[in-house]
């Protein structure tokens, strides 16, 4: 068992990805999840169809997540596919945000500050769910993200971070709106820390990769 545990240990993507799965069904199992607010009980009743038919203009949220919604109740209704795909972008951005944390620093220092994070947070995304803060969940998983792959050349981080990025802007859009303060400031830290750090020909690529990310949030 214990040289289990220090396998896992020397895995971080895979042990925040367990650790994440524990705080998960934790929420769901010995609390009791619910909507914080009525317009999320009232989008998922429109979503069901409980009002006639399966609607997909869930009046805050894009269309285009109103017909995922449509498509997904439609073979599987049993299913509660509002609550289902919150928690699903949820999972995603906490195991990105601890991901990163742990990795910033010492080691052992890190993982104290993704823990303290999902000790602080996780019952204001997994229990009390809400779609805003659903979405600036993502948003921030999504900057963490984008801006440690950019750095490390990661594609793959780059790739789930532009997903929680679209899913973010999808749930609610003035909720994105609102994070992109957040994104200014930490982009403007890494681009500071990068031009310090690099030789001269590695300086102008880095400040190309984030110009990019700016470009992208802006459109």
């Amino acid at each position: 068992m214990k040289v289990l545990v220090q396998k896992i240990w020397e895995r971080p993507l895979l042990f925040w990805i367990i650790v994440n799965l524990c705080f998960l069904f934790v929420s769901i199992f010995l609390f009791h999840p619910y909507f914080e607010t009525n317009d999320d009980a009232l989008m998922a009743l429109m979503a069901e169809g409980v009002y006639g038919q399966k609607e997909y203009h869930l009046v805050y949220m894009s269309v285009f997540i109103g017909r995922i919604l449509q498509f997904l109740y439609g073979v599987f209704p049993s299913l509660r596919w509002y609550s289902l795909i919150q928690y699903v972008i949820l999972f995603f951005s906490f195991t990105g945000i601890t991901y990163i944390l742990a990795r910033k620093g010492e080691k052992a220092e890190g993982s104290w500050v993704a823990l303290l994070f999902l000790l602080a947070f996780f019952t204001e995304g997994y229990v009390a769910i809400q779609y805003t803060k659903t979405s600036a969940f993502a948003a921030f998983g999504a900057y963490a993200l984008l801006f440690n792959g950019l750095k490390r050349k990661n594609w793959k981080q780059v790739g789930i971070g532009a997903f929680l990025l679209t899913a973010s802007s999808l749930l609610r859009f003035k909720s994105f709106l609102g994070t992109l303060p957040f994104a200014a400031g930490m982009g403007i830290f890494e681009v500071c820390m990068t031009w310090t750090e690099t030789e001269k020909m590695e300086k102008w690529r880095a400040l190309k990769r984030y110009v990019f990310i700016f470009g992208c949030l802006l459109t």
